[in-house]
């Protein structure tokens, strides 16, 4: 995202990554995400046996990178980013490329934020497993409003952690003060 900056030397420059700008990205994101997990869990019993199995995987992966020292944040994002797009994946097909085409369009904006802040919520890994436990148990049981439900949730809670490190931090990624020097 970018933003103008007023003045003599009025240009372009890289917006800083606020709380506000976090929720709502987080939000659509979860809307996004929910319908594809709504989708999933109605989904032809190949593409959903392979979902299940993709994702208790991944799962237990996340499982033990929570319980250890030894994962960083990032290989925890790695993974998680790989459990919510194996749900993209299965509840955009067929016949809705668009939801992943969205979803896909707003993945930078998000990867920004996870670089940027993915280092200061490393206490709250083992809770980010305990919400896709949910989601999973909800797609096993192909309840689709749970799944989307438990999505919707899990990215809400995203949400809330990183508003959480950004009050903490501050607003990182604002780069303007290193490019634009004040004449005045």
């Amino acid at each position: 995202m970018t933003a103008k900056r007023p003045g003599k030397q009025a240009g372009l420059v890289v917006a800083a990554l606020t709380s506000a700008d976090a929720v709502d990205l987080f939000a659509v994101l979860g809307e996004l995400e929910g319908l594809a997990a709504a989708e999933a869990a109605r989904s032809a019993p190949d593409v959903h046996q392979h979902l299940l199995e993709e994702l208790s995987a991944i799962q237990l992966t996340l499982e033990q990178a929570a319980s250890t020292a030894a994962g960083s944040a990032t290989d925890f994002l790695d993974l998680d980013r790989q459990f919510h797009q194996a749900i993209l994946g299965a509840g955009a097909r067929p016949g809705r490329p668009r939801l992943e085409a969205l979803h896909a369009s707003l993945r930078p904006q998000l990867d920004r934020y996870s670089l940027l802040y993915a280092g200061h919520i490393p206490g709250h890994l083992p809770v980010v497993v305990d919400e896709h436990a949910d989601i999973v148990s909800a797609l096993r049981c192909r309840d689709a409003e749970r799944a989307r439900v438990t999505v919707r949730a899990n990215w809400q809670c995203g949400a809330d952690r990183m508003v959480e490190a950004i009050n903490k931090l501050g607003a990182l990624g604002d780069w303007s003060a290193a490019i634009w020097q004040d004449d005045s």
